[in-house]
C-alpha cells in the first residue's frame, strides 16, 4: 500500500509539473503574441500620427500655383516681387518633388501609372525650368516660364485629389485593422486572466502536495532516525568487533567493541581511515596468514571458507575473524575473542589422545600417526618405522588385576 501510495502519489507531480509547463509555456507565448500585437498596432498608427498623405500632396498643387503668381507678377513688374521671391518659389517647388520621391509616399505613388506619369512631369519641369529661372531677367523668361508650367497644373490638382480618396481608403482599412487588433488584445488578455487563475489553483495545489510529501518525509526521517538509534544500540551491545569498509578497505563504520579488543582511540576509527593502518596484515580481508586451527566450524560455501580463519595474535589472544563481501563492493568484517574456546577444544583434542594418568600417547593417536605416516610412504615415498617394545609377564597383570592397573 505504501509503495502504491508512493506511485500515485508520483505521477501526481508528474501530472502536476507537466501542467505547470504548458501553463508557463502558455504565458511566454502569450506574451510574445501581445508584444506582436503592439507592435502591429503601433505599426498601423505610425502613418496616422505622423500626418496623411493627403496634406503632403495637396502642397504640392498650392505651391505650384503661388510659383505662376509670383512669375507673372515678376513679368508684369509688379512692386516687391522680384528674381529671389521667384527662386525661392521655385526652392519650394523641387522641395515638394523630394517630398514625392520619399518613402512615405511611394505606396500612393506607385499605387497608379497616372500618379508616376504626374510625378515625371513634374521632374522634367523643374529640369526644364532650371535654367530659366536662372535667366529670370531676360525679358521672355517669365513668358516661357509660365508656358511650361501651364499644362502640370490640373494634373497635380488631380494627383490631389487620388490622394484624398487614397488616404481615406486606408485609413478606414487601418481603423478596421485597429479595431480587430484591439479584439484580439481583449480576447488574449482574458485568456490570460483565466490562465492565471488556473495557475494559482495549480500552484496552491502543487503546495499541498508538496506540504503533504514533506509531512511523509518528516515521518520517515524520524522513523529513520529511531532505526539508527536502535541499530546504533545493537551495533555496540555486540560480543563481536564489527567492521564495515569499502573496496579500498577504507573504513566506514564500527563499533564500540572493535575499538576495545584492538586498543583504539575514537579518533582512530573515523570513517575514511584505512584498515590496514589499524590491523596487522593477517587480519586484514583477503590474508589468510596466521590461521592456528583447521577445525573451525565453517559452513561449505567455499568463499565463506576463504574468508574465516582463527588468527593467534603476539599476546596469546585467538581471535575468530569473519570478512563477508557486500554487495556493492567492500567488506563486513567481524572480530570475535575466541581464546577460551580454542583453548577448551584443545584440552579436549590433547585428552582424546593421551592417556589420563601417563599423559603418554594413547592407542588412538597412534592409529592417526600410522595413518598418517602410510599415506605419505604411498605418496611421498617416506619410509617410516615401528618400535614395539613387549613387556615380560605384563599381559598377566591385565588378566589378573585389571586394566585398570595395567594402566
Amino acid at each position: 500500500m505504501a509503495r502504491l501510495s508512493f506511485l500515485t502519489q508520483r505521477s501526481r507531480f508528474e501530472i502536476l509539473r507537466i501542467a505547470l509547463s504548458i501553463g508557463v509555456f502558455g504565458f511566454v507565448c502569450a506574451a510574445i503574441y501581445i508584444g506582436s500585437l503592439l507592435v502591429q498596432g503601433q505599426q498601423a498608427l505610425d502613418p496616422l500620427g505622423r500626418g496623411n498623405i493627403t496634406w503632403l500632396v495637396a502642397q504640392a498643387p498650392s505651391e505650384y500655383a503661388r510659383l505662376e503668381q509670383r512669375i507673372s507678377a515678376y513679368g508684369m513688374g509688379f512692386d516687391g516681387v522680384d528674381a529671389s521671391e521667384v527662386q525661392l518659389r521655385f526652392d519650394i517647388i523641387v522641395n515638394r518633388l523630394s517630398t514625392l520621391h520619399s518613402d512615405f509616399l511611394a505606396e500612393f505613388i506607385a499605387s497608379s501609372a497616372r500618379n508616376s506619369e504626374t510625378v515625371s512631369e513634374l521632374e522634367h519641369v523643374v529640369e526644364a525650368a532650371q535654367p530659366l529661372i536662372e535667366n529670370l531677367a531676360d525679358p521672355d523668361a517669365p513668358e516661357r516660364l509660365l508656358e511650361l508650367l501651364a499644362p502640370l497644373y490640373p494634373k497635380l490638382v488631380r494627383l490631389s485629389v487620388d490622394a484624398n480618396t487614397w488616404n481615406a481608403a486606408h485609413v478606414n482599412a487601418e481603423r478596421e485593422s485597429l479595431a480587430w487588433l484591439q479584439w484580439v488584445f481583449v480576447w488574449v488578455a482574458v485568456g490570460l486572466v483565466l490562465c492565471g487563475l488556473l495557475f494559482i489553483v495549480l500552484l496552491l495545489f502543487n503546495n499541498s502536495l508538496l506540504a503533504r510529501a514533506h509531512e511523509q518525509l518528516r515521518r520517515k526521517e524520524d522513523a529513520l532516525q529511531t532505526q539508527n538509534h536502535w541499530f546504533e544500540a545493537a551495533l555496540n551491545n555486540m560480543s563481536q568487533a564489527l567492521c564495515l569498509t569499502d573496496p579500498e578497505q577504507h573504513m566506514l563504520v564500527c563499533n564500540g567493541r572493535f575499538t576495545d579488543l584492538f586498543g583504539l582511540k575514537a579518533e582512530q576509527t573515523t570513517p575514511g581511515t584505512n584498515l590496514a593502518d589499524l590491523l596487522p596484515k593477517h587480519l586484514l580481508p583477503g590474508s589468510q596468514s596466521g590461521r592456528v586451527s583447521k577445525n573451525m566450524a565453517v559452513g561449505d560455501d567455499k568463499l565463506q571458507a576463504m574468508h574465516d580463519h582463527n588468527h593467534l595474535l603476539e599476546n596469546g589472544t585467538v581471535l575468530y575473524v569473519a570478512h563477508r563481501p557486500m554487495a556493492g563492493g567492500g567488506w563486513v568484517s567481524t572480530f570475535e575473542d575466541v581464546t577460551e574456546r580454542q583453548q577448551a577444544q584443545d584440552r579436549i583434542a590433547h585428552m582424546a589422545h593421551h592417556d589420563s594418568l601417563t599423559d603418554l600417547p594413547n592407542r588412538s593417536l597412534f592409529w592417526e600417526r600410522t595413518t598418517l605416516a602410510l599415506s605419505q610412504l604411498g605418496s611421498e615415498q617416506r619410509p617410516f618405522a615401528v618400535l614395539y617394545l613387549d613387556l615380560d609377564r605384563f599381559k598377566e597383570v591385565n588378566d589378573t588385576l585389571g586394566h585398570s592397573v595395567g594402566d
